[in-house]
């Protein structure tokens, strides 16, 4: 499990709930001086959604190397582009990461104790690290999650998981235009101060969030699940390429309760008065599959499992 899944949709739920505070909008007339400052709080929500994104994949992709630890092949009987991926290219991200950490103590810190993690692969008991996702750069970028995937094995990430968006209940055209729409409203809002971003795109920018983090966290953990349990080298490809994914929901209700269900738009199994209650219930089954709570409209926000 990514580390910092619960704290992602915390932070992002939270900034939904800002944006309708009279602050965040503007108002008539269009000049007034309270919309600078609306104008200002909303560029500081749109650049931090975004830095949480960027921080919320890197450690899903962490979890994802992770569960490869245990995985029963061998570093040597990785595909090339793979052990490009774990090596030569997380060496490049190790450099990436140091240069943008100014205190000389803290950079001996950082060396200290991811270096020797990074040359773990060719030990006796390898451990591998997600250095070599988004090796350059100082921002994550809609080709380093497609590439990112594509290290692993799967092609077409972004469509597979435009398709995972739509099996949940949060439907978009594609999913790669979301992201690319909310990285554009986080380098507007970060070097074009006199820029505006209305609040109903914000909102709209803070929704594709949500659905961007839970899809990329459900098709990472689906597929370092199958690549660790990949027993023969020649099976890999075929492994990789039949990932599949199941979900239990968790929706809320106008009463207040919540209704879980086994499918998106099946029948309720089983009401629920709080939400707490329904997550643990959801927990305690001996179903593998991920756990996706959704509002009274249906719509994902926040991943459990």
């Amino acid at each position: 499990m990514p580390y910092y899944r619960q704290e992602y949709y915390s932070a992002i739920q939270r900034m939904l709930e800002l944006t309708d505070n009279i602050l965040l909008q503007d108002k008539m007339p269009i000049d007034d001086k309270h919309n600078v400052g609306a104008r200002i709080l909303r560029h500081g929500l749109a650049v931090s959604a975004f830095a949480l994104l960027e921080k919320y994949t890197r450690s899903i992709f962490d979890a994802m190397v992770n569960d490869m630890n245990n995985s029963t092949l061998l570093y040597h009987e990785f595909p090339d582009r793979l052990r490009k991926f774990i090596s030569v290219d997380a060496i490049g991200g190790l450099n990436n990461t140091l240069y943008f950490i100014k205190d000389d103590l803290a950079k001996f810190a950082f060396v200290d104790t991811h270096l020797p993690r990074l040359s773990g692969y060719a030990s006796s008991t390898p451990t591998y690290t997600a250095f070599g996702f988004s090796s350059s750069g100082s921002n994550v970028g809609h080709d380093d999650i497609k590439k990112g995937f594509a290290a692993f094995g799967l092609t077409d990430a972004w469509g597979k998981m435009s398709l995972i968006a739509s099996d949940i209940g949060g439907g978009t055209l594609s999913l790669e235009n979301e992201f690319r729409g909310l990285a554009r409203a986080r380098h507007m809002s970060a070097h074009e101060p006199a820029s505006n971003i209305p609040t109903t795109t914000l909102q709209s920018h803070l929704k594709a969030a949500i659905l961007l983090g839970i899809t990329i966290d459900i098709l990472a953990s689906d597929l370092g699940g199958a690549i660790r349990n990949c027993g023969k080298k020649a099976d890999l490809p075929i492994v990789v390429s039949a990932v599949a994914h199941s979900y239990r929901f968790l929706d809320e209700q106008i009463d207040g309760s919540w209704l879980e269900r086994a499918s998106a738009a099946g029948r309720g199994v089983k009401r629920l008065p709080d939400k707490d209650m329904a997550v643990q219930s959801a927990l305690q089954r001996k179903s593998s599959s991920h756990i996706v709570v959704r509002d009274a409209a249906s719509f994902p926000r926040e991943l459990i499992r």
